[in-house]
């Protein structure tokens, strides 16, 4: 008896780890379609988008050959390296088909609001949308922030990931992953 409750108490802390990692959508799945309008529409040449317009089978523009799609919030420390470098790369790489968007998951009308602060500071050029009720992102099961998604050609997801760490080199590794699907 004493045995078996010491073996369960050692098993806790191992079992409550796993939990708390989230569950992203499988690689190799279609990503569920939105549409929405961007906060920058000047800056990204774009009003509004539809995915399944964007990349996919029914792609208006075949041009794009992957697409990244990043859920983000203006509190979110990681988040504001990673969307800077996505921003800068759909910009290097657009001839070679990549492109980015960014869904802001800032609640509300406050929240709206500070995004658009945020998007001006960054001088983004990437659509940027609001999820002000987080509708998408619980749609995308991105429950810890960042959560990336890259999309191919086929609208397929090739490449799920949350949470990105300069330090641990995420930057590099992630370019390198972009490099493969283009």
């Amino acid at each position: 008896m004493i045995r078996s409750v010491f073996l369960a108490f050692l098993l806790v802390p191992t079992m409550g780890v796993a939990a708390d990692k989230p569950e992203l959508l499988a690689v190799g799945t279609e990503p569920p379609s939105f549409t929405l309008r961007t906060l920058n529409p000047k800056e990204s040449g774009l009003r509004r988008a539809v995915l399944r317009r964007t990349i996919g089978k029914r792609a208006k523009d075949k041009s794009i050959k992957l697409l990244a799609i990043s859920f983000y919030a203006t509190w979110c420390v990681s988040c504001q390296d990673e969307v800077p470098l996505l921003n800068k790369w759909a910009g290097q790489l657009k001839s070679q088909g990549f492109a980015a968007f960014v869904v802001g998951t800032d609640k509300g009308t406050d929240g709206k609001n500070k995004l658009k602060k945020r998007i001006a500071e960054m001088g983004l050029t990437v659509p940027v949308f609001h999820d002000g009720m987080n509708v998408l992102m619980r749609r995308y099961k991105a429950a810890a922030l960042p959560t990336l998604y890259l999309v191919d050609q086929s609208g397929a997801i090739v490449y799920a990931k949350s949470g990105f760490s300069l330090k641990k080199g995420d930057d590099k590794k992630l370019l390198t992953t972009i490099r493969k699907y283009l």
